[in-house]
């Protein structure tokens, strides 16, 4: 497969660019589109601000722009920095030897750098050399950047555009199809025809008159071109230092509300320790109260308030008894300790003891509930 003409001057700079592919993609696919069809790759050596020389792709040739009604085309040179596409092309445009850049331009300075919106919102992998080119055109093609150079054996170009006696229709739009070579400073071939045709919707201005007022309007564009990233870059970090600055205001009051909380829950801790400490104190007081005093008697335990509670006592013990002794009449008979006959007569003694003693119970009983 035969190389593309932006494929050979990426090989004639060796390893300059950072990414070549990309390079090579976008340049191959505006040259490939109606609005790149005025450009021609070739290598170019730019001088940077800081006076070095670096030899770059360029495309240099035309661009066609609608103005008034008619087409035209500017001269322009596109250079791809190094680190294209993480910075944008640089532009300039580049009038021939017939034409002058128009002085106080909007987006276009004196050297012919080219400023606009595009240029500064670039983005790495949302923008194009096509859309750029397409929005240069729209630009120019509503003020557009350069304007014939008057000459003296003719009427100054202001009358003749402005004239209301003249009916002649504008000459047709140049060609720049024919240039012959391109260089960083201008474009050498049809220039007689660019002339003509920008005689008609320009005004002369000498090259070197430039007022005060225009020399700061372009200082301001071009600082203000330079700050805006910067600012653009500010103004994120300040939003995001409030954004921090309220999410540490907000995490600092709920830190606020949980240390208070603690200090509440330390306080009712400490109270119920202590009340724990000052039971547990009494209790181990009468612990050792008790330890102290002998072991005290069944029979001391029980102590009667009253007559009928002293007679409940002495029944209830004569009831237990004569069970017990019953019991024990019924095992002896079994082991044959003692006969039948005298088993029913012990029985019958301790029954009727027995019966004796649940009557007075029962008599007894409710009168003590009552008393209580």
């Amino acid at each position: 497969m035969m190389a593309s003409p932006t494929d050979l001057a990426l090989q004639s700079l060796g390893g300059v660019y950072r990414d070549p592919q990309r390079v090579s993609r976008d340049a191959d696919t505006l040259l490939s589109r109606p609005d790149g069809k005025g450009l021609k790759v070739k290598v170019s050596t730019l001088v940077q601000n800081s006076g070095e020389e670096v030899r770059l792709v360029c495309l240099g040739g035309t661009i066609a722009i609608n103005f008034s009604g008619a087409r035209y085309n500017i001269p322009v040179d596109i250079y791809l920095p190094p680190t294209f596409p993480l910075k944008p092309p640089q532009c300039f445009v580049r009038p021939v030897n017939t034409m002058m850049l128009k002085p106080g331009h909007r987006h276009v300075d004196r050297t012919g750098l080219v400023y606009m919106p595009y240029l500064h919102e670039w983005r790495p992998h949302g923008s194009n050399l096509v859309n750029m080119v397409t929005s240069m055109a729209g630009i120019f093609g509503k003020d557009p950047p350069v304007y014939a150079k008057p000459k003296s054996s003719t009427p100054p170009i202001a009358a003749v555009a402005n004239s209301r006696i003249s009916t002649q229709p504008p000459p047709p739009p140049p060609s720049y199809d024919t240039v012959n070579k391109v260089t960083p400073q201008g474009f050498i071939g049809t220039a007689a025809a660019a002339s003509n045709a920008f005689q008609n919707f320009t005004r002369p201005q000498k090259k070197d008159e430039m007022t005060t007022t225009e020399l700061r309007s372009q200082v301001t564009q071009k600082v203000q071109f330079q700050l805006e990233p910067l600012l653009k870059t500010m103004k994120t970090n300040a939003q995001k230092g409030m954004k921090d600055r309220a999410s540490l205001e907000r995490g600092r009051k709920e830190l606020l509300q949980k240390i208070e909380k603690l200090k509440s829950t330390k306080s009712i801790l400490n109270d119920n320790i202590a009340h724990a400490t000052m039971q547990a104190d009494k209790f181990r007081n009468h612990i050792e109260e008790l330890e102290g005093k002998d072991e005290a008697g069944v029979d001391d335990l029980l102590i009667p308030v009253d007559t009928a509670s002293q007679q409940l006592l002495e029944l209830s013990s004569e009831n237990h008894s004569i069970e017990d002794c019953l019991y024990y009449l019924d095992k002896a008979l079994n082991n044959g300790t003692i006969t039948i006959d005298v088993h029913l007569k012990e029985v019958r003694k301790l029954a009727r003891r027995q019966f004796l003693a649940r009557v007075h119970m029962k008599k007894i009983t409710p009168s003590e509930v009552h008393s209580y």
